[in-house]
């Protein structure tokens, strides 16, 4: 089969743009280019690169999805435990929820907002650091990114901890 021959370039805002379409788009993109194009090796290291950083961006942003579950969680519990408490007393002895509920529930939708903008940052910063070659400024979550962009990168070039990567139940057994 003859590959087609692709500018560099052009392989490359492609490969990166495709973090905008999500997984589906840049995982597509990438194995389309891989299967029918002539792939030289500054192509190959866009997409190392854009993988690994969209792998770390999905992990640390997954991490704040559990927080807020998680907060989420809480909340609807506690609301769920005082209604219930709430059953055995007089309506006039009744806890009201609304006065601690109401200011997580701001306080977590404040967050959440701030977080969706620091992921838009850092996403926008991703793309602005490859087209310009320089690196991308670090705040907090450009630095939890860039961890896991190493551990994913040490992954894919075998450096991994066979230990750590065993299930637990293997690791007790010994």
């Amino acid at each position: 089969m003859t590959k087609v021959k692709i500018n560099p370039g052009l392989a490359s805002v492609m490969l990166v743009a495709s973090i905008f379409g999500g997984w589906e788009c840049l995982l597509l993109v990438t194995l389309l280019m891989f299967i029918f194009c002539e792939v030289d090796d500054k192509i190959q290291n866009v997409a190392i690169r854009v993988i690994t950083f969209y792998v770390a961006y999905t992990i640390v942003s997954m991490g704040w999805s559990v927080i807020y579950s998680g907060v989420s969680t809480a909340e609807g519990a506690i609301t769920n435990i005082v209604a219930t408490i709430n059953t055995y007393l007089d309506p006039a002895e009744a806890i009201e929820t609304t006065k601690l509920i109401v200011p997580i529930k701001n306080i977590l939708a404040i967050a959440d907002s701030v977080m969706d903008l620091l992921f838009l940052i850092v996403k926008l910063g991703f793309v602005v650091s490859v087209f310009t070659f320089k690196p991308a400024s670090t705040n907090p979550l450009t630095t939890k990114i860039n961890e896991y962009v190493n551990k994913v990168l040490n992954y894919i070039n075998g450096n991994v901890n066979v230990q750590a990567a065993a299930p637990a139940s293997t690791t007790q057994q010994q």
